[in-house]
């Protein structure tokens, strides 16, 4: 009993929207209705806040990275379901009737957590994407696509963290189903990172 409560507040924890809070706080904007309509941190950017957008990064990262420790300390065996339990609830938050953000940020700070060269590795991957095409979703699919080959084969994770991280590039292109139609139109929202550069 006392495992699937951990596992629903993992869930919950995950729900939390920080992007769209801070926004709605300190900016008076409803996330939902600007930009690509997503509550995460590249939505996030559109809003011309840098501090909020590194804000709003560092929450959504932390939280499934704050959960994870903790059950390595309390619930070893339980790490994987939690990991993907608070990246159900950042994809799906109970709070906002399910329709969340695409669970990219959450996944990077479980890189930083599980394997922090390989967040070095994929976060240098996605700056040069994002830089050299602007689009920050070809950034995020260009991952997606090389992380289960990279933690399978190059890392000694235990098996339960690298199926985590396969149902994780699953999931995470499936959010991207959109991203995927704009790009072959040539419709997606285009992401200027050299402005938060500057």
């Amino acid at each position: 009993m006392t495992e699937i409560i951990w596992i629903i507040a993992a869930y919950l924890i995950g729900s939390i929207p920080f992007g769209l809070v801070l926004s709605k706080i300190f900016l008076g904007v409803d996330l939902r209705k600007i930009g690509s309509g997503n509550i995460g941190t590249t939505n996030v950017f559109r809003t011309g806040s840098k501090v909020l957008t590194l804000l709003t990064l560092i929450c959504d990262m932390g939280k499934g990275v704050l959960m994870v420790a903790l059950t390595n300390i309390y619930f070893p065996s339980l790490v994987a379901a939690t990991a993907f339990a608070v990246l159900i609830g950042h994809n799906f938050p109970i709070f906002l009737k399910f329709k969340g953000g695409k669970g990219f940020a959450t996944t990077f700070g479980y890189f930083a957590y599980f394997a922090p060269p390989a967040f070095f590795m994929f976060g240098a991957l996605w700056i040069l994407v994002v830089l050299t095409f602007s689009y920050s979703a070809l950034g995020a699919i260009t991952t997606l696509i090389l992380m289960p080959f990279v933690f399978w084969f190059g890392t000694s994770l235990p098996l339960g963290i690298k199926v985590f991280f396969i149902l994780t590039s699953v999931l995470g292109l499936a959010r991207h189903q959109s991203n995927f139609k704009r790009l072959f139109k040539g419709t997606e929202s285009k992401t200027d990172l050299s402005k938060f550069i500057k």
